[in-house]
């Protein structure tokens, strides 16, 4: 079952990027496109995000996501976690 912990700290990366000088190297993974309509002023602040950074679009998006992902399972009740970690494990 996949723990949701092999998630990097996207949002102290992205934190990271927007302060100062820091990288990390992104982790190899079996990337899928996936389209999504966004308004018009959140990819306005993701384009800025992502030039201050200095990385793409595509990346910001990542680790933004990456760090809600995180945020949001460090609310969930340890069952619902569980529930989705092998959702996950059983679409993979």
């Amino acid at each position: 079952m996949p723990d949701i912990d092999y998630v990097a700290d996207y949002g102290g990366e992205v934190a990271g990027l927007l302060s100062a000088d820091f990288m990390t190297e992104h982790m190899n993974e079996d990337l899928v496109a996936a389209s999504v309509r966004l308004p018009r002023e959140r990819v306005a602040l993701l384009d800025a995000m992502s030039k201050k950074a200095g990385v793409s679009r595509n990346r910001m998006i990542n680790m933004l996501i990456g760090a809600g992902i995180r945020d949001v399972f460090s609310r969930l009740p340890h069952e619902v976690a569980d529930d989705l970690r092998e959702a996950v494990s059983e679409d993979l």
